[in-house]
């Protein structure tokens, strides 16, 4: 049976390979649009074989002052081609560049200049690979600003699904940019925003807990961000979503309730200060059922003193709430202690007189 399912999945990825083969040998861009959106163990790798024809020049140590020239003439003429607006050409020059001189001064700047070109060319996974690459070889650099803005338009285009095509979402790639731009640019100029649709994507897949660390980076980290009111409010509403009942965490709803108290406290005039006082409303009562809850437990097992308990303490702790009321009514029907006392008393005046009479010792009826 598994060697048959095995066969089926092996069978069905060389279909997929062999109709992903045609396409891209039939039509160029039609080839080149499917392959980016393809998984990245399916996708190809266009222009390999021109590529290689010209990896013979690999030098980086101890350059001639005549490879230096060369080097500087190759750059020039590929970043002329780049300011002319020729990107499928300038690709071409840069990524020659690059093979035939890597480490050079011009390094950083062929390699931004490649980026940019890929994404008017909308070459979405080479112009994301080279944002990556940038990154690693160039943690700190003049061009981090630059490098950001790239990532930060990638994103927001797998985001929107500009590159999404046929049955492929590559939403999960924009994801990944959020993450590199707030990971590596945690001063720049989008990584607030950036942390804000990072919770935004987290929050609507259900991922409450992660959604609410990616708000809380924005509260703690960027108070004066426009999006710190909502980050805070929507910390507040992850807790909510967690919330499954009375029976459930007590610590999540005096979390949530914390949260949303904050927010009225620290943003007084935000806009969804009636909305706060709702969410409070439903974790204080949900809070408060939860004491009627264990009252009517003890009910049910004929213990009305500790129903009682539980039921005084709902209307003590949560007065306001709905729960309260409740409980009022239902201590209304329970009896009064000193009638339990009372019929508690009479019970067991009722066993003892339904125990036997002992049996007077030391007399007996017959004479010594």
């Amino acid at each position: 049976m598994q060697q048959a399912q095995s066969a089926r999945s092996h069978g069905a990825k060389l279909i997929l390979v062999v109709f992903a083969t045609a396409l891209l040998t039939s039509c160029g861009s039609f080839g080149r649009k499917f392959n980016q959106a393809l998984p990245d163990f399916l996708r190809s790798d266009p222009g390999a074989d021109e590529l290689e024809r010209y990896q013979a020049r690999i030098r980086i140590l101890n350059r001639s002052k005549e490879e230096t020239r060369h080097a500087q003439e190759a750059f020039d003429e590929a970043k002329s081609i780049h300011d002319a607006g020729n990107h499928e050409q300038a690709a071409v020059a840069l990524e020659l560049y690059l093979e035939d001189f890597p480490d050079t001064v011009n390094d950083r700047l062929a390699r931004h200049l490649l980026i940019l070109s890929y994404l008017e060319l909308e070459e979405a996974t080479d112009a994301r690979n080279g944002i990556k690459e940038f990154v690693r070889l160039y943690p700190i650099s003049e061009l981090n600003e630059e490098i950001e803005a790239s990532a930060w338009r990638l994103a927001n285009e797998y985001l929107e699904g500009k590159h999404s095509w046929f049955i492929f979402n590559l939403e999960s790639d924009g994801v990944a940019l959020l993450r590199l731009i707030v990971t590596n640019f945690p001063n720049g100029h989008f990584a607030d925003e950036a942390q804000w649709k990072l919770g935004n994507y987290l929050f609507d897949q259900d991922n409450f807990i992660e959604a609410e660390a990616a708000y809380a980076t924005i509260v703690e980290r960027y108070h004066r961000s426009v999006w710190a009111p909502r980050a805070l409010f929507n910390q507040g509403l992850c807790r909510l979503a967690m919330c499954k009942g009375p029976a459930y965490d007590q610590e999540n709803m005096h979390e949530g309730i914390r949260l949303f108290e904050r927010y009225k406290s620290e943003f007084p005039e935000d806009e969804r200060r009636e909305e706060a006082d709702q969410h409070i409303a439903f974790f204080v009562n949900t809070l408060a059922q939860k004491q009627v809850s264990i009252a009517n437990w003890y009910i049910g097992q004929g213990h009305n003193g500790a129903a009682r308990f539980f039921l005084r303490r709902c209307i003590r702790d949560y007065p306001d709430s709905e729960a309260a009321k409740e409980a009022e009514a239902i201590i209304g029907t329970l009896p009064d202690p000193s009638e339990d006392k009372f019929f508690d008393e009479l019970e067991n005046l009722k066993n003892a007189e339904r125990a036997p009479t002992p049996e007077p010792s030391g007399h007996s009826s017959h004479g010594h």
